[in-house]
């Protein structure tokens, strides 16, 4: 399996398929294998996390979960931190001041819409990062990327919000203060993507149904930044938003 992988000849689709099971592969292997060999799989995962094909970079997104659990919690900050952040961050990248204007923007387009499957794949993975961490780490490593993923384009934010109500929750950590300025934090940008979200009832409908959360667990005044927006929705909103709106101002 290590020759295997340490293959560096394989043929573009032998690599595509190696790379779409690496982390269901390293979970079933991780315990029969030693700690050297580990460092070797780890290695050659964090490198193909680096390649300049969106597409493999995209395949490693996916398989995140799987290598972080072959990892274990423990060894995430050491070995995996700056991988995952390079993902959440998969940027367009600048193309030759020497072509047309015309090819640059063509060339950045192809570039953000395979960038842009990158981060939709970690935002899919999100919560199981999280449950993985456990909410103590989840705190410490998992804010940051967060907020960034919440705040980008309408297809990643749409894929993070499928389990925007259980990725929320992965910050209640035991210390009080630490719980309260996470959760402040979350509020704030929360607020600020509602404000912004113009059409989108669905993000709209995410976040009012998060709200609770922040009732518990911020300190924050609560009825004066939570209930304006139950009103604007009960009011105006579409049936399902005025639906999660009105359930709020009830537990509120």
């Amino acid at each position: 399996l290590r020759k295997l992988f340490e293959n560096d000849t394989l043929d573009d689709e032998v690599l595509t398929c190696e790379i779409h099971l690496y982390g269901r592969i390293l979970s079933c292997v991780a315990v029969d294998i030693s700690e050297e060999s580990m460092a070797v799989f780890q290695d050659k995962y964090k490198a193909w996390c680096r390649s300049p094909d969106a597409e493999i970079r995209e395949l490693c997104a996916y398989n995140f979960p799987g290598v972080l659990k072959a990892t274990g919690a423990r060894k995430y900050a050491m070995h995996l931190h700056s991988t995952f952040t390079s993902l959440v961050e998969d940027e367009v990248e600048e193309v030759s001041e020497g072509l047309t204007k015309m090819m640059q923007y063509f060339i950045l387009d192809l570039r953000g819409t395979s960038q842009l499957q990158v981060r939709k794949r970690i935002a899919a993975g999100f919560h199981e990062v999280g449950r993985i961490l456990g909410n103590e780490r989840n705190v410490t490593y998992l804010l940051e990327p967060f907020l960034r993923l919440i705040q980008d384009s309408r297809e990643v934010h749409e894929t993070l919000i499928k389990e925007l109500d259980y990725v929320v929750s992965m910050f209640a950590v035991s210390n009080e203060q630490h719980r309260k300025d996470c959760y402040n934090t979350m509020l704030s940008t929360l607020l600020h993507v509602e404000a912004s979200s113009g059409h989108n009832w669905r993000l709209q409908q995410a976040i009012i149904k998060t709200l609770p959360y922040f009732a518990d667990n911020s300190s924050e005044p609560i009825y004066e930044r939570l209930l304006p927006v139950c009103y604007k929705y009960m009011h105006s909103g579409v049936r399902q938003v005025r639906h999660a709106a009105a359930r709020l101002v009830l537990i509120l």
